[in-house]
């Protein structure tokens, strides 16, 4: 994979991850943006562009047959359970959020999304559902790879299938049910947004040959990317398309073309988020997304203005993230590659 384009996509995951942390801030400390609902929407981009990259750097992996799934299992466990594992430690010294201890081997394992009730998947660290949500993905993704590998229109034409199928069933469902865990937290249903995003690496030589012959120049690229970028907040702000967020396929057009445009990294904002500084917040973005609220818990007990407090709990909670990549994360994430690799 060209590293270019993880690096603007980079940039991209810490602005998204901060957009999330703002979502979770109390609506008495904000303003009118309080009243938007973008979470839905941002964290449907995680998931496709997650499966962008993972299929970018590994379907070359998996074309033959799943002799490296063990090894690319061992990896994703290493990036992703040791941050599980500090934060469930601390929600539960600290007694924050702890709806029912049940909760805590089904955090400890990631498994808390798989389980309909909101007592497991909500408690403790609220947003570690997308954790254990991705963790399944990544275990169904060497699958899809060998699949594709073999006969990508029979996969096309399967995934199609699904697709339909599924928003159907969403359909047809009585208001009386909710769509809660069945259509944002349900790891099966967020693996269709996750396969969206290896579609287009499985697609993506022919896809960056097209596109190259039609962004012809700095230009032209950036003002692509302004407009691209307003469209999202559009799609953000207007409470039309929020009342489809059950129906995620509505917005994979638009959010495709974002990834696409910004992965040519051949514009003004482009070359912006590709630089140093953003590539190195961009690697906070996980520790921001999954240590947030721990930071906000505290900040909340300070008797201080409302803006003062959103300063501080953006302050802190980059600086802990920071600290948590630096020191804690590689350390053991070591550890968990040692242990799982043991014979």
């Amino acid at each position: 994979m060209d590293k270019e384009y993880y690096l603007t996509l980079n940039g991209w995951r810490f602005i998204f991850s901060l957009l999330i942390v703002w979502t979770h801030l109390p609506n008495d400390w904000k303003g009118i943006s309080a009243y938007y609902n973008y979470g839905n929407t941002i964290v449907l981009i995680f998931f496709i562009l997650s499966g962008f990259l993972i299929g970018l750097k590994y379907k070359s992996h998996f074309e033959n047959d799943l002799s490296y799934y063990r090894e690319f299992i061992i990896k994703r466990s290493a990036t992703i359970f040791p941050l599980q594992w500090l934060m469930t430690l601390l929600f539960s010294l600290f007694s924050i959020n702890i709806v029912t201890y049940w909760a805590i081997p089904f955090n400890l394992t990631l498994t808390q999304s798989l389980v309909p009730f909101w007592e497991i998947n909500f408690s403790i660290n609220v947003p570690a559902w997308f954790l254990s949500s991705i963790f399944i993905c990544y275990l169904l993704t060497p699958f899809v790879l060998l699949f594709s590998s073999k006969n990508r229109t029979l996969f096309i034409s399967f995934y199609l299938s699904v697709v339909i199928c599924w928003n159907l069933f969403i359909l047809v469902l009585p208001d009386s049910i909710g769509t809660r865990w069945l259509c944002y937290i349900n790891p099966l249903c967020r693996f269709i947004d996750f396969t969206m995003g290896i579609i287009l690496s499985l697609y993506w030589k022919e896809i960056k040959k097209i596109s190259m012959k039609l962004l012809n120049g700095k230009v032209v690229s950036t003002v692509l990317e302004i407009m691209i970028i307003v469209a999202i907040f559009i799609c953000f702000i207007d409470e039309s398309l929020q009342n489809f967020n059950d129906f995620t396929f509505i917005r994979y057009p638009l959010i495709l073309l974002f990834l696409i445009i910004f992965s040519l990294s051949s514009g003004l904002l482009s070359k912006i988020l590709s630089s140093k500084i953003f590539y190195q917040l961009g690697e906070l973005s996980i520790a921001i997304y999954m240590s947030h609220i721990f930071v906000l818990y505290f900040i909340k007990k300070i008797d201080l203005s409302s803006d003062s407090k959103i300063i501080l709990t953006y302050i802190f909670t980059i600086l802990f993230a920071s600290l948590l990549v630096k020191y804690y994360c590689p350390y053991m994430q070591k550890k968990v590659v040692k242990l799982l690799t043991k014979k």
